[in-house]
C-alpha cells in the first residue's frame, strides 16, 4: 500500500514557518501580530497606507497593498519578518531526513529571503534543499492564493502530481489539494479528511513515510 501511495512523489514541498519549527514557539504568531501593528501605529504613514484600516486589510488583504503601484515590499516584510527565531534549535533528525531521502526538496514560504535564511540556519539545514521559493518569487501574491501557487508551480518547473506538500495550515493544504498534490498537515490537530492525505504533530514524524 505505502509503495502505490508514494511511488510517484518525487518532489517534498515544504512550508517553513510552524512546520519545519514547532508553532509553540510562537514566532509565526509574532510576524502576524507586526503586521497588523501596521495597521494600528504610525508605520502606516511610513508605509504610505495611512487610508487602510485594519479591518479593511482583515476583509480584503494584500490586494489593498498591491493596488499602490510603487508600494515599498522589500521595507514592509522586512518590518513584518524581524522576528527573534534564537529559540529555535538545531534539528538532528531533520537533517538526517534531508541528507538521505532521494527527493527534491523545496521550501516553499510566505516570508522573505531574510527571515527564511535565518530560520534555516537555527535549523542547521540551509544548503539541504534544492529550490528556495520566496513571497518575493510569488511578486507577493500570498498563499493560499492561486497566483502563489502558479507562479511557484511555473517557477519551479514542478509537477504537482508528483510532490507532497508539508504545511500547518489547512487552508493552504485546500487549494494544493486541487492542484492534485499530496496534502501532510503538520498539526497536533487533525485536519479535513477532504483535502489533507495525512496529518502529523511534526515534520519528523511525517518525513518516516517516505523512508
Amino acid at each position: 500500500m505505502k509503495e502505490n501511495c508514494f511511488k510517484n512523489i518525487k518532489n517534498l514541498i515544504f512550508d517553513m514557518d510552524d512546520t519545519l519549527y514547532p508553532k509553540n514557539l510562537g514566532i509565526c504568531k509574532n510576524g502576524w501580530e507586526r503586521l497588523f501593528d501596521v495597521f494600528r501605529t504610525d508605520k502606516k504613514d511610513e508605509f504610505g497606507i495611512s487610508h487602510i484600516s485594519i479591518d479593511d486589510y482583515k476583509t480584503h488583504g494584500d490586494e489593498l497593498l498591491r493596488r499602490h503601484k510603487n508600494f515599498d515590499w522589500d521595507s514592509f516584510m522586512a518590518y513584518v519578518c524581524e522576528n527573534d527565531v534564537s529559540s529555535i534549535k538545531t534539528n538532528h533528525k531533520l537533517k538526517e531526513f534531508l541528507t538521505v531521502l532521494p527527493h527534491k526538496k523545496i521550501i516553499y514560504t510566505d516570508a522573505d529571503y531574510r527571515h527564511m535564511n535565518k530560520v534555516l540556519q537555527r535549523l542547521e539545514v540551509e544548503n539541504l534543499f534544492d529550490q528556495k521559493f520566496t513571497c518575493f518569487d510569488a511578486e507577493f501574491h500570498f498563499k493560499p492564493s492561486e497566483k502563489s501557487f502558479n507562479s511557484f508551480f511555473e517557477k519551479t518547473k514542478i509537477n504537482p502530481l508528483e510532490s507532497a506538500f508539508f504545511e500547518d495550515s489547512s487552508k493552504n493544504l485546500a487549494v494544493a489539494k486541487k492542484y492534485g498534490m499530496m496534502t501532510i498537515l503538520i498539526s497536533e490537530e487533525q485536519g479535513d479528511k477532504a483535502f489533507c492525505d495525512f496529518t502529523f504533530p511534526s515534520i519528523e514524524q511525517a518525513l518516516e513515510m517516505f523512508k
